[in-house]
């Protein structure tokens, strides 16, 4: 039971979060909503998924007004949690509110959260200092005026809650929850909500939550934080199945690789990015410095509060949870750093987190399937059959490189490559120096090598 103390406290956050979340948009009653780079795609997903949900289909799959009328099946590539909310939203108050009242709601949730995970630590007046904070971070002001990403801004919500049951889940905090059943539901679900609200958001977390996992296993000694971990991991993964089953699955089906164009390439967005648009520059130097302010502040008062620790339980729980944030905070701030070129391509350093790559090269099958003696210099890779996947990612990475081997197959499949053979059998039986293997001069016709290049421009 919860006595009238907690229930004051409780409330008291809620204010502060609502009273913060309205300062961070009181500039849309005067200056209108804030147009950033998504609004578009976000208040069209909206309308017409309201328009579906009138027309009686309950969970849409096409989206019917994308691209002039022709459509996309963006519902099923696109989290369902961000789109159903606001789309719920405009049926109960007019449009023209509907993303000032979607950043009320999200920011609102934000700082509640965050006082939850605050409560653990510190008394109600720090926790509540660290709601109106978490609510009103710079980043949250950058995705509300700038991005207007609705999606990541509803994950990042959830992203406080998620950390608390982790560290509860892994033995590093005590469980408050009771048991551990229900300590892994609640991680489940949180972690579910992350990936059915911003995919990249559940990237992130899931790879935060797996080193959060190995260090706890490690501080242990034992194998049951990985356990309990990975169970819980499964169980999201299973409760946020309904969304990224058919998006894998049809993932084929679709040219993908179209939403990472120019400018949204992770390749161009690491710290202080210089590219040949001036617009994307400006923006990704306002970002980089907003991400190099969070961390210089997150040092500063990081290294202030563990100097000034009295609570020796307190400081029992910080001896277990420091390393945890000292951890993702230096995870995440080498992840924005811009990898160095290896061998004069910058795809080469991603190319060293392919265990495919490194297989086949220990076989020694690279320069084989590939023809290419010169190997990773002048940006063309030694290839094998298991960098198909690796392709993939180098192209949604922006490191579209070439590889003959994978070019040549390409040809094949599609039905070119038989007609080129049987052209240079034709070309060589009417020419009999060919047929032998001599050279031909000038005037002995194309060599293999033109007949390639003729054969790739038709």
């Amino acid at each position: 039971m919860l006595n009238s103390k907690s229930v004051r406290g409780w409330l008291s956050a809620l204010g502060v979060s609502l009273a913060t979340a309205f300062l961070v948009v009181s500039p849309f009653f005067w200056r209108g909503n804030a147009s950033g780079h998504d609004i578009a795609f976000h208040a069209s997903s909206w309308l017409d998924v309201a328009g579906q949900w009138k027309e009686g289909i309950v969970f849409p799959r096409w989206c019917e007004w994308a691209n002039n009328g022709f459509g996309e099946p963006r519902f099923i590539f696109y989290p369902p949690l961000s789109w159903m909310l606001g789309a719920a939203l405009g049926l109960v108050a007019p449009w023209n509110a509907v993303p000032g009242i979607f950043v009320v709601l999200a920011q609102t949730l934000a700082g509640s959260s965050m006082f939850v995970l605050g409560r653990r630590f510190f008394s109600a007046g720090p926790a509540l200092f660290g709601a109106a904070c978490y609510a009103a971070n710079p980043y949250a002001l950058l995705l509300v005026y700038m991005r207007s990403d609705f999606a990541e801004e509803l994950a990042c919500a959830l992203l406080p809650l998620l950390l608390l049951a982790a560290v509860q889940l892994c033995g590093l905090l005590e469980n408050h929850w009771r048991s551990g059943t229900r300590v892994t539901a609640i991680f489940a679900l949180l972690f579910a909500g992350v990936w059915l609200c911003n995919a990249p958001a559940g990237v992130v977390a899931s790879y935060s939550l797996t080193l959060l996992l190995v260090y706890a296993a490690l501080a242990e000694k034992s194998l049951a934080p990985l356990w309990r971990g990975a169970g819980g991991l499964a169980l999201g993964f299973a409760l946020a199945g309904f969304y990224l089953f058919p998006a894998a699955y049809e993932q084929p089906w679709v040219n993908i690789g179209q939403a990472l164009s120019s400018g949204l390439q992770p390749v161009q967005n690491f710290l202080y990015t210089a590219t040949a648009d001036p617009e994307h520059n400006a923006f990704n130097w306002i970002a980089s410095s907003v991400a190099v302010l969070l961390v210089g502040m997150t040092a500063i008062v990081a290294l202030l509060a563990r100097r000034t620790t009295e609570n020796p339980e307190n400081e029992k729980v910080a001896r277990r949870i420091w390393p945890v944030m000292v951890m993702l905070g230096a995870a995440a701030t080498i992840l924005m750093l811009r990898p160095r070129a290896v061998d004069g391509h910058p795809c080469c350093a991603i190319r060293l987190l392919c265990p495919s790559d490194v297989y086949a090269a220990s076989r020694g099958r690279d320069l084989d399937w590939c023809g290419d003696p010169r190997g990773c210099g002048n940006g063309h890779f030694p290839g094998s059959q298991s960098l198909v996947g690796f392709r993939r990612y180098s192209r949604a990475a922006g490191c579209d490189c070439e590889w003959p081997g994978l070019r040549r197959n390409r040809r094949i499949r599609s039905g070119q490559g038989r007609s080129h053979r049987s052209a240079r059998k034709s070309a060589a039986g009417r020419n009999p120096a060919r047929k032998r293997g001599a050279s031909a001069g000038p005037k002995g016709g194309n060599s293999h090598s033109e007949v390639d290049r003729r054969g790739e421009r038709t």
